[in-house]
């Protein structure tokens, strides 16, 4: 039993014996006992397989989902306007995802975990994003609105990202990650932050290239700040140019190329 915080958020540590048969998406049983009880719920959990050979830890928007957060009026219009099957996902994302999941085998099962700034208020939208465009699923950690220590006016883009970085990796000792962000905010400097204090854990890191050359710039010094440790970073201007680098790194394999390229194509049409 646990007890959750004023908005109704909680987070429970439980240790099992052994790990449940099947495949990595299980279901646990939940339910309020107080102040009213109320009906058990089902929720999703992901236990990664032991054979995964790499995590992914991803950002949403202007990375997955094309929002234009550098603008804050488009932004909210956006979110607004828009529901899961109309908000516009960049091309080929879900199969280059795909690939990365599958591994440069093509039959394995990699976890994916998404980071954002955006609010707990869009976690239903951006999961039926994810269902809807074929973009695998994987644990949201958003983030919640107020002035308690630790929410969206207190708490700032870079230092929430951080934390979840630094959970995502503790929760997984086994595996290194991969990142992947947008140039449109601090990603970059989040994910050289992460590089810096996890040492080895990350395998590599991508950016989408979504804003002007004095930011690429800067990027590309960072860019070698985070290879000189050992990471390949890499900018790339669409989901095609990061499919190939991903597989010059071998995270993903050498036909993924082709059916992104495909898909890019179908999907820009």
């Amino acid at each position: 039993e646990t007890t959750t915080d004023d908005d109704g958020y909680y987070d429970v540590n439980a240790r099992l014996a052994e790990p449940p048969a099947g495949g990595p998406w299980h279901t646990a049983r939940v339910q309020v006992l107080s102040p009213v009880e109320a009906p058990p719920d089902e929720q999703r959990v992901l236990i990664p397989p032991a054979s995964a050979e790499f995590g992914v830890i991803s950002d949403m928007d202007d990375t997955v989902i094309r929002t234009g957060a550098t603008n804050k009026l488009r932004f909210v219009r956006v979110v607004l306007l828009n529901n899961a099957a109309t908000r516009e996902v960049f091309p080929g994302v879900g199969a280059f995802y795909q690939a990365l999941q599958s591994g440069p085998g093509g039959e394995g099962f990699n976890p994916f975990f998404y980071v954002s700034s955006s609010p707990w208020n869009l976690y239903r939208q951006f999961w039926g994003v994810l269902h809807h465009r074929e973009v695998p699923r994987g644990p949201m950690f958003l983030k919640d609105f107020g002035i308690d220590p630790g929410k969206f006016i207190k708490s700032g883009h870079g230092s929430h990202k951080l934390e979840w970085i630094r959970t995502v990796l503790g929760g997984y000792p086994h595996l290194r990650f991969v990142l992947i962000g947008d140039s449109g905010q601090e990603d970059p400097e989040i994910y050289q932050q992460a590089v810096a204090r996890h040492p080895g854990r990350i395998r590599a890191v991508f950016i989408r290239d979504v804003t002007d050359e004095r930011r690429d710039r800067e990027i590309h010094a960072i860019a070698r700040d985070v290879e000189a440790r050992g990471v390949p970073m890499r900018l790339v201007s669409s989901t095609d140019e990061a499919a190939e680098a991903a597989a010059e790194l071998g995270l993903v394999a050498p036909d993924a190329v082709g059916r992104v390229r495909e898909a890019s194509r179908a999907e820009a049409a």
